[in-house]
């Protein structure tokens, strides 16, 4: 993944049961609040994005880009692990 434009992942650390990773989403030209989360959502079995400003938050493409491909590159990367329990 060539390295996003306008956002920036931070790891957050791992989940409460220590099975997965988390990180906050933010601006990479702005100081200010986070624009949402990534997280391991069990029920699809996959990272998914999570907008911390529900209705407030403005995306364009590439950004919506760089957050997929993201999910996609962790989601494979702990797949591979074999860390996901059924």
């Amino acid at each position: 993944m060539s390295d996003p434009k306008w956002i920036r992942f931070r790891e957050q650390g791992s989940s409460p049961s220590g099975k997965t990773r988390r990180w906050t989403v933010l601006p990479t030209h702005e100081v200010g609040l986070p624009l949402g989360s990534v997280s391991w959502y069990a029920p699809w079995r996959c990272y998914a994005f999570s907008p911390t400003l529900a209705g407030a938050s403005v995306f364009e493409r590439r950004c919506l880009r760089d957050i997929a491909n993201f999910l996609e590159d962790q989601t494979i990367e702990h797949l591979s692990r074999g860390k996901v329990r059924t």
